[in-house]
């Protein structure tokens, strides 16, 4: 990898953050997701607790949940924990409740916006491209759309991608023609008029 590499990656803003926020002007709105259910003695019939159910608890107005992965649950108003649960579940619970979007008793969610392209980016990226650095120009590719997928940087990156392969294409076919050129036998002179005798 060339030592600009690194240089540029570390340019690259992506998004740290593995989490959504979802927020409330409630601050301390509690969802259930699954209720709690009395747990039964199955001799004596006598309640022996509840089941462990599933609650999304805000606190001061909002709620971070991880994008991927397990998730355990905690319930506000008295501590109480989950069993794991897959954090696209809860999202597709979220995002289908009848409160999400209601800005007055609801909640919704807050996406982190992609920060302008900088100088300094722009700078790394057309340094690149002047220098035909194509394994740089793939990883800037490869890193923008894993962080803020910012077209811009995309736009150039790629365009500038396709004007190394262009000029590769043009130099492999001069240095074909080259070699033809040279693999053909020298064509032989052929004799030019004899020169009149002078009188």
């Amino acid at each position: 990898m060339p030592a600009t590499l690194s240089a540029m990656t570390e340019l690259l803003v992506a998004p740290a953050d593995k989490t959504v926020l979802y927020v409330s002007r409630r601050a301390e709105l509690r969802l259930t997701m699954v209720p709690r259910y009395p747990k039964l003695n199955q001799v004596t019939g006598q309640k022996q607790g509840d089941t462990k159910g599933v609650f999304i608890g805000f606190r001061d107005g909002h709620v971070r949940i991880p994008k991927e992965g397990p998730y355990v649950t905690v319930d506000t108003l008295d501590g109480g924990e989950s069993q794991p649960i897959d954090a696209a579940e809860i999202h597709e619970w979220m995002q289908n409740h009848r409160l999400f979007g209601n800005q007055l008793e609801g909640f919704w969610r807050v996406d982190p916006e992609a920060p302008p392209v900088s100088q300094d980016e722009m700078r790394a990226l057309m340094s690149a491209a002047i220098r035909l650095d194509a394994d740089l120009l793939h990883e800037i590719i490869k890193q923008e759309k894993a962080g803020w997928n910012r077209s811009q940087i995309l736009e150039e990156a790629e365009e500038a991608l396709l004007r190394i392969q262009e000029i590769a294409e043009q130099s492999q076919a001069a240095e074909i023609a080259a070699q033809e050129a040279a693999a053909e036998p020298p064509a032989k002179a052929k004799p030019g008029p004899k020169p009149k005798p002078q009188e």
